[in-house]
């Protein structure tokens, strides 16, 4: 690129925020809300202040981890109808360890006012139902799912397609397969016992699920996908409603899920860049790598560079964009912010904080209404190849990604579009799944990228970060086993979107995109 101004898209995934060194993950966040996290730091705090012993707490969480998918996994079991309970029995199992520090905590403040945090937390968890449906969803699929599937338990928007298609289409479909209107002219009428739909639904359930592999249950026991079948249908399911009622019942299940989620994201990144020290250590961190992913080897080959950066992320929102700017154009470089875009919502969107940071970044005298984050699914998991689908008439169609969007309103605070034309389109952190395939495909049509110029690179994690201690020939080892994944993942985006390519040949657009030199895949800087 050897013109005076460069022009970028960055697309950036929760990759991004896990090398910025926040804890955004699903796991972390489930570790929260299944209190793991609490029954790892008291057993740590046991281990270290009772028995004075010393270990790694990151390995104290990964035990627990395991100890508690088999404690909820063998509850749940022998009744399904516990799992508002589960947590609590789990909690309770740490009574004596959190007496036994009590004890020994007179003569450390430290540890005490900890104590007394952990104590608030625990008396909270077991006096309150702190999961919404979803999140109970979540805790059975934890419970019984293995952690060797190919879908893993914590792809949560798999998750919500499985289960809404469950709920809302297949379970109806299952019922009506046995059952036979009655015939009223001829005086015949016709019922099926519910052991016979329970059993029908049972077999259609499995093979629907059949892309996750679950825990076995015990020879001519009932197996555990049956058991998590159960689960669901009790907190979804109800045959005297409709299924668009359904639908919209569980639409406000998701977003209470959604808001929980949001809170544990703003735990981690703090609200007020300026005088925060969580949110200026972060916007440090997001700069260094920005910086790093646009210009990979430190020196940058132009002084003026713009960019989109297209988020889908809940966290790094165009409140950033100032002190963003400011640190790069300190280096003598010119960059321009042309369009900044929290695709999916922003955590801070209940913030009056945030909400007035936001208004005075706009300068709007009201205040601006921001998008929450949502979860969604990609419509085309329910078109599939039926393009004459009416999807408009499915009650899934308020959970895709689309209608979502339209319905929080997230272009309110996108005050510009793209860029006509850019250079460069970069990938980071983003696991390029198919439920972001939709706007993908949108981005590649806009920039025309099987005829144009356009370079489009791949970033991906290198398996393990600047922080670790490990030897060179594992540091190679996982590098070559995260580089052959993310190829996977890339493999199967760009065919996907060379398949829409009418009057192409758009199957080999991977050959013409590395033909001339327009396709790069890279491991992730370190910072």
């Amino acid at each position: 690129m050897n013109r005076k101004n460069t022009r970028f898209l960055l697309i950036l995934g929760n990759g991004f925020d896990l090398q910025c060194h926040l804890r955004t993950t699903y796991q972390s966040f489930f570790d929260s809300r299944f209190k793991i996290n609490l029954v790892s730091q008291i057993h740590f705090y046991y281990i270290k202040y009772v028995l004075k012993q010393s270990i790694d707490y990151q390995k104290i969480l990964y035990e627990q981890r395991s100890k508690a998918k088999t404690f909820f996994k063998n509850m749940l079991y022998q009744n399904h109808k516990m799992v508002r309970l589960v947590i609590k029995a789990y909690i309770n199992k740490s009574s004596d360890e959190l007496e036994a520090l009590k004890k020994v905590s007179n003569n450390n403040a430290d540890l005490k006012e900890r104590l007394v945090e952990i104590d608030t937390e625990m008396n909270e968890a077991i006096s309150k139902d702190m999961l919404n449906h979803w999140e109970l969803v979540a805790l059975a699929a934890f419970a019984f799912i293995r952690i060797d599937s190919p879908i893993m338990w914590s792809d949560v928007e798999t998750m919500i397609f499985k289960i809404i298609t469950w709920v809302l289409i297949n379970k109806r479909k299952s019922d009506q397969e046995l059952k036979k209107d009655d015939d009223i002219v001829d005086h015949k009428y016709y019922s099926v016992l519910d052991v016979d739909l329970d059993q029908h639904a049972n077999k259609s359930f499995v093979k629907f699920f059949n892309d996750y592999f679950f825990e076995r249950a015990a020879i001519n026991k009932t197996p555990c996908e049956c058991v998590f079948q159960k689960i669901i249908e009790d907190l979804f399911y109800d045959n005297q409603f409709s299924s668009d009622i359904i639908a919209n019942q569980m639409l406000d299940e998701l977003i209470d899920f959604e808001s929980s989620f949001s809170n544990f994201i703003v735990q981690q990144t703090g609200l007020n860049y300026k005088t925060d020290t969580k949110t200026i250590n972060y916007c440090k961190y997001a700069t260094e790598l920005i910086y790093n992913l646009i210009y990979p080897n430190q020196v940058p080959t132009e002084k003026n560079t713009t960019i989109d950066i297209l988020n889908f992320n809940y966290t790094f929102d165009i409140r950033f964009k100032i002190p963003l700017l400011n640190i790069i154009n300190s280096k003598g470089i010119n960059w321009k912010v042309n369009s900044w875009n929290n695709i999916h919502g922003v955590a801070c969107w209940n913030s009056k904080e945030a909400i007035k940071q936001f208004s005075e970044l706009f300068n709007n005298d009201d205040y601006v209404k921001l998008p929450a984050p949502i979860f969604g699914v990609d419509s085309h998991e329910i078109l599939k190849s039926d393009k004459n689908y009416d999807l408009e008439n499915d009650p899934r169609s308020i959970f895709t990604k689309s209608f979502r969007l339209l319905d929080n309103h997230v272009n309110d605070i996108r005050k510009t579009s793209f860029q006509e034309k850019i250079d460069e389109i970069i990938f980071y952190g983003h696991s390029l799944n198919k439920a972001d395939y939709s706007y993908f495909e949108s981005i590649f049509d806009t920039y025309d990228v099987f005829h144009s110029n356009v370079k489009i690179k791949f970033y991906y994690w290198r398996g393990y970060d600047k922080s670790e201690n490990i030897n060179e020939q594992e540091k190679q080892l996982r590098l070559k086993k995260q580089a052959r994944k993310t190829m996977s993942n890339i493999f199967k985006l760009l065919n996907s979107y060379g398949s829409t390519l009418a009057n192409e040949h758009g199957e080999n657009i991977i050959n013409k995109l590395m033909l001339e030199q327009r396709l790069e895949i890279s491991p992730s800087p370190l910072i």
